[in-house]
């Protein structure tokens, strides 16, 4: 980590110049401190340039109230940083000043305003003697994984000549100035003109937190290698025969993702640490919408989807902010036949038959009911129970068959669900399935049956 933290240091000088190249002097817009007050406030963004072996970005913006406001993300191989620093600024005439702290730590800058116009403002940092340059930020557009758009500055005499995404990885944009969400996350696109450069801050949005990560389970390592770059680490993962990629991003809400690959070149597993939590509910309530619920235990909670129709069990840690998804063996009988029942549990009964090929007959509508033979070395029979006037399934039930023990469900059960009670008798189990199922394991002779059943 010790790069990370030198190369912060010359991150925060570089807060207190401000910027690189950019207009001249010429476009000095007036000398009254009314008009530097008018010119100055907004957002800024001066040109980073960085490459394959690190990354970093800061923006900063003038309140109107004398308020002001910076961020500073920076990645390399071995680590991140990424801070939020609060101040104020005073004007007098061209001399701006401004303090503001970051990390608990105190700073302040002394400037000259060289000249400003509508879209670049030149420093001079008395200081120093450095005098750089910053670009405005016109606009924030927010835009999900996978859509495109177009890059527009607003204002007729403004004609656009060239631009430049900042993270390629997160925006892509050609010389039209249309652009392509490629992952979630945030990159500025720099529009350059005769008038100087604006800036158009681009915030890409997934679905949930995980959704483009785990686009990437069961693909080459190259395809992330594609999308990432090679701002990365590797090392073995644990006592595995597994290889451990780890990329540091400068995204908003991920710091870090890992991809966990096989020897051949094949993703199994990826894990994220989100950057903050600050409001976990709402984190929450984006997987309850999206992804299974299995449970919770302690501070992690427990969720699934399916990838290339494999189950992918996904946890999530309050505390810690980790995120981790992987496969279960799609070669489990038991847990073939689970997630059958949690594909037709959110469906109609007419749905679900026609999903798994079996019509309803008058028979079935009689008895509110249909027997389906399945055919698996655990369960013999699936009876899916149904209310013909609302086309609502209310139980699922599969059967076992003969050479299966009730030790056999309790341990696989036990395993994958949280007990959340039994009777005396100990011929009945009750686990926690999804919020509108719950599961019941009930001894029959030497036949037992697991009943999902849908609850109000």
């Amino acid at each position: 980590m010790k790069s990370i933290y030198r190369y912060t240091e010359i991150l925060l000088l570089l807060l207190l110049v401000m910027g690189l190249s950019g207009c001249s002097d010429d476009d000095d817009i007036g000398r009254s401190y009314s008009e530097y007050e008018d010119a100055v406030i907004g957002e800024w963004y001066p040109a980073i340039e960085y490459n394959d072996y690190y990354q970093e970005r800061y923006t900063f913006e003038f309140g109107k109230d004398g308020s002001y406001w910076v961020m500073s993300s920076a990645a390399t191989i071995d680590g991140f940083d990424y801070d939020i620093g609060y101040g104020t600024y005073s004007l007098n005439g061209k001399t701006l000043k401004e303090s503001f702290t970051m990390n608990n730590t105190l700073y302040s800058g002394d400037y000259e305003i060289r000249s400003i116009g509508k879209y670049v403002m030149h420093l001079f940092l008395r200081s120093n003697y450095l005098e750089e340059t910053d670009y405005r930020i016109v606009e924030t557009v927010h835009i999900k994984v996978g859509e495109s758009d177009k890059a527009f500055i607003n204002d007729p005499d403004f004609v656009p000549e060239n631009f430049f995404s900042d993270d390629k990885r997160v925006v892509e944009v050609d010389n039209a100035g249309n652009f392509l969400a490629k992952r979630q996350g945030t990159a500025y696109i720099l529009v350059r003109s005769s008038l100087g450069t604006a800036v158009i801050r681009v915030v890409v949005e997934a679905d949930t937190y995980v959704d483009d990560f785990i686009a990437y389970m069961d693909e080459p390592i190259s395809k992330a290698t594609n999308a990432y770059g090679n701002l990365f680490g590797e090392e073995p993962f644990e006592d595995t025969d597994l290889i451990r990629r780890n990329y540091y991003l400068i995204d908003d809400k991920v710091q870090q993702v890992i991809f966990i690959y096989n020897q051949n070149g094949i993703v199994e597993r990826v894990h994220m640490k989100l950057r903050e939590l600050s409001d976990f509910d709402k984190v929450m309530d984006v997987f309850y919408k999206k992804y299974q619920y299995e449970a919770e235990q302690g501070d992690l909670h427990y969720f699934s989807t399916t990838k290339s129709a494999r189950k992918v069990s996904i946890s999530v840690g309050e505390t810690s902010g980790d995120i981790e998804c992987y496969y279960e063996d799609s070669n489990d009988p038991f847990l073939i036949i689970d997630n059958v029942v949690r594909r037709i549990a959110n469906m109609s009964a007419s749905e679900a038959f026609s999903y798994i090929g079996q019509p309803i007959t008058e028979q079935d509508i009689m008895n509110q009911y249909k027997f389906i033979p399945i055919t698996s070395s655990v369960f013999d029979y699936m009876a899916i129970h149904f209310d013909p006037n609302t086309d609502e399934i209310s139980k699922i039930t599969v059967l076992t068959n003969p050479d299966i023990t009730w030790n056999d469900l309790d341990i696989w059960y036990s395993k994958h669900y949280i007990l959340t009670g039994y009777d005396g008798a100990d011929d009945l189990r009750y686990y926690c399935f999804v919020p509108k199922m719950g599961i019941q394991l009930e001894k029959h002779e030497n036949i037992y049956y697991v009943n999902y059943y849908m609850s109000n």
